[in-house]
């Protein structure tokens, strides 16, 4: 929500909105579905006070339930109003049909406004016309032709749609028209916010729960169908929508992005703290990527880009873990009994670097033993023996370790400690 800006002013809503219905049915005593007749009041209206256009996100496919005389009264009133009238189309999914024959007596322009929406149900993306076998024209594209002809050329490889404050799109209920349209019957003036209409294309629609004409967009889950024409309208009056970045732009993009994020694990020694960056970095990438191309007026589906850094990045990272992370974790096991958990915490992280082959070093070297250990062995028992030796060497490999020297071997009595080695330390010798 935080990329919707204000909507321009060129668009507005005509509304069957809750007010309007109430009204309809206490002060009119009519019920849905309305006769016809009375949406002709808007196309009235905006002939008097010059409006460029009025288009009906309404279906009229089949007769009027009110009978011929309702859909002749209709298209009348279409035609007599002076204003280029728009309805829905066919469409290549087939749920539309184009107006009723007796209401294209008034010759309305028809272009399509059931478009493919993404997997997860929201319209992001309005084209200029449908991939079917007539290509028929997308009502926004239609309209801005019709309407703007100098403004075609620069809108047509600009389908993402760029969200707009739904509150910054003017809003008038449908009832308001009705009485307006009786004011000029009577000869009465026209309040001043009818007579601001000048020029405006005027989008009628419903918005009431109860009619079900819901078609949600990024920024509004709930959003009703004519907001997401009336976006799709105000798109290409502003140019603001967005276009497809290129093939070849994507690919390269992919490239890079993957080659930085297979070098993002060597860097990082510890294996959680490797696997925690990348992962962060990677959804934090994407996002800000999206954003950016956003911000220049380019839609970049993150979904592959995401993908395919992650199975390049995690490949990597479990390549470096078989090679390297492995080797030191096994190195570390095998010398949990003769190291301090701070050295071999160390190893583990990659702190400390062990080489698995042999090389020249100035080290310390430690040797002990228990004074008089032949002849004392030779006077106790077994049991204590080992007694005595256990509480020995546990005392003295626990002196060892704190001084962060390295208990290399055991022979009998005696103790062999290192230090300088296999870890490199500075002043061993002092």
């Amino acid at each position: 929500g935080f990329t919707a800006q204000l909507a321009p002013q060129e668009v507005v809503l005509v509304l069957f909105d809750q007010q309007s219905i109430n009204e309809l049915e206490t002060t009119e005593g009519l019920v849905f579905p309305f006769p016809r007749q009375l949406m002709g009041a808007v196309a009235s209206v905006a002939g008097k006070v010059k409006s460029k256009a009025v288009v009906y996100d309404i279906i009229f496919s089949e007769a009027s339930s009110h009978g011929v005389d309702d859909d002749e009264t209709f298209a009348s009133m279409l035609k007599d109003s002076g204003v280029s009238i728009f309805m829905p189309a066919a469409s290549s999914q087939g749920s539309v049909k184009p107006p009723f024959n007796r209401i294209m007596k008034s010759e309305p322009q028809l272009g399509a406004v059931h478009y493919n929406n993404e997997i997860d149900g929201v319209y992001r993306r309005i084209p200029s016309q449908l991939e079917d076998s007539n290509n028929t024209v997308t009502m926004p594209q239609l309209v801005v032709e019709s309407v703007y002809v100098d403004k075609v050329k620069a809108v047509e490889d600009r389908p993402w749609l760029k969200n707009y404050e739904s509150e910054s799109f003017q809003k008038i209920p449908f009832y308001n028209f009705l009485l307006a349209y009786r004011k000029i019957q009577d000869g009465e003036e026209l309040p001043e916010d009818f007579r601001d209409l000048k020029d405006k294309i005027l989008i009628v629609g419903y918005s009431a729960p109860g009619l079900h004409d819901l078609k949600p967009l990024s920024t509004d889950p709930l959003a009703m169908g004519a907001e997401v024409l009336a976006t799709g309208i105000s798109n290409r009056i502003d140019n603001s929508g967005l276009m497809s970045l290129s093939k070849t732009s994507y690919l390269m993009l992919l490239i890079i992005m993957s080659f930085l994020f297979i070098l993002l694990p060597s860097l990082f020694k510890a294996p959680g703290l490797s696997l925690a960056v990348f992962y962060i970095a990677l959804s934090a990438d994407v996002i800000i990527l999206t954003s950016i191309m956003w911000a220049f007026g380019n839609w970049m589906n993150p979904i592959p880009l995401f993908f395919g850094i992650f199975l390049g990045g995690t490949l990597r990272i479990l390549w470096i873990f078989k090679t390297q992370w492995q080797e030191r974790l096994r190195m570390a096991k095998s010398l949990e009994n003769s190291m301090s958990p701070e050295m071999l915490k160390l190893i583990s992280n990659g702190d400390i670097d062990i080489s698995r082959f042999g090389k020249n070093k100035e080290i310390s070297i430690f040797f002990c033993d228990l004074s008089g250990f032949t002849t004392l062995s030779e006077k106790l028992s077994a049991e204590e023996l080992v007694e005595i030796l256990n509480s020995y060497l546990d005392k003295v490999v626990d002196l060892i370790i704190d001084k962060q020297g390295y208990v290399d071997k055991f022979i009998g009595d005696a103790v062999m400690a290192l230090w300088g080695a296999p870890i490199d330390q500075e002043h061993h010798a002092g």
